[in-house]
């Protein structure tokens, strides 16, 4: 690894080099480039004011669970037009989050979190505590008309290193119990930004559905000695009828109890 101001670059394997930079109001942003040696030294130039990182952790005691408060979130950037996008590359005096003129994939520092590592003064009460965790954005192209479903498969192969390279640095931190990486499309949903992007959080606890996963998964195990995966992809390969990809390493179906009117869930073999 070689470091110099503000600057520090790792080759991670795979010949893909990692870059990390700090932004104009001091997050942190990784270049991630699928060759050796590949240099990236601009600099942000914007005139950033710290953004409001505020967030709760509210405990729910019918329910037993946590559930996140982050009100500064309500003035994020919403739907600018193409123009003015946020997540393309910087482009002559169209300063954006990328310093960049240009990127193949990029992974920084949200600027409205719902998690934050910033530790507050005072101790909260045991029912509210500070929303400790890490809201990352990861863009998987700069063509701000592509899609991730676009990419070809040298972009998606760097796209996945940097999801595994992500998730090994945040599950190291202390207190992160949890890292999430997904993908949000279309205003339904609640995206704010049209270009092509997914989100990575790491959480200070695991999250219910997949608390129930894995004791469903446990009880499974001691039950019946083998394996509920194992066993679920017995069965949708016996059945055959909702199988929509059947590959070496993975295999994809519509599962028997569908909860959305389009699912699908893919399992690693």
């Amino acid at each position: 690894m070689s470091t110099t101001t503000g600057t520090s670059t790792a080759e991670i394997g795979g010949g893909v080099t990692r870059t990390v930079r700090t932004m104009a109001d001091g997050r942190e942003i990784a270049y991630y480039d699928a060759s050796p040696g590949h240099a990236r030294t601009a600099v942000d130039r914007r005139v950033l004011d710290d953004a409001p990182t505020h967030t709760e952790l509210r405990h729910d005691p019918l329910l037993d669970q946590w559930v996140v408060v982050a009100g500064h979130r309500q003035v994020r950037t919403f739907l600018p037009p193409t123009s003015e996008c946020q997540l393309c590359p910087t482009r002559g005096d169209q300063l954006t989050e990328v310093a960049e003129p240009d990127y193949e994939v990029v992974v920084f520092e949200n600027r409205f979190p719902s998690l934050t590592m910033a530790t507050p003064d005072v101790p909260p009460p045991g029912d509210t505590r500070h929303g400790f965790g890490r809201c990352e954005v990861v863009c998987f192209t700069s063509d701000h008309s592509s899609a991730l479903a676009q990419v070809d498969p040298e972009r998606m192969r760097l796209v996945l290193e940097a999801w595994i390279d992500r998730d090994r640095i945040l599950s190291a931190v202390p207190g992160v119990e949890y890292v999430f990486v997904f993908e949000n499309r279309g205003v339904e949903i609640g995206v704010t930004l049209s270009h092509p992007h997914g989100q990575i959080y790491a959480y200070p606890f695991v999250p219910p559905r997949d608390q129930q996963m894995r004791a469903a998964a446990r009880a499974h195990r001691e039950l019946t000695g083998r394996s509920l995966y194992a066993d679920v992809i017995a069965a949708e390969e016996a059945d055959g009828s909702r199988i929509v990809h059947d590959g070496e390493h993975w295999i994809g179906f519509v599962p028997r109890a569908a909860r959305w009117p389009f699912e699908i869930q893919l399992f690693t073999r």
